[in-house]
């Protein structure tokens, strides 16, 4: 009997301990699942496109990084032809967008 109460302390301490750390990761997204690598330099850039309010900073971000020389190539995908013409009236003469077909 005594090791089976011990037991069912075990597992609900350890059941307390995951609703903790999931009501942190729920409360503080950024400081508890995510992990800064440091500068990084990458081949390309991905400009997911889709509705709302993120897919508006999404190209002015890109070319932030593209400006800043952290990628050289921007990709633009999804319903993105707003994101295509921010894009491109930004990069100016010197950018090639072409349309992808899947």
């Amino acid at each position: 009997m005594k090791t089976c109460r011990t037991i069912i302390i075990f597992l609900s301490g350890l059941l307390g301990l995951a609703i903790l750390l999931g009501l942190a990761a729920w409360r503080f997204p950024r400081e508890v699942l995510t992990v800064d690598s440091g500068p990084v330099k990458a081949d390309a850039m991905v400009v997911l496109g889709g509705g709302g309010q993120l897919s508006r900073s999404r190209p002015e971000r890109a070319l932030e990084l593209f400006h800043s020389r952290e990628a050289p190539l921007i990709i633009c995908s999804g319903l993105g032809m707003s994101i295509r013409r921010a894009v491109r009236a930004a990069c100016g003469r010197r950018c090639t967008l072409p349309t992808a077909k899947v």
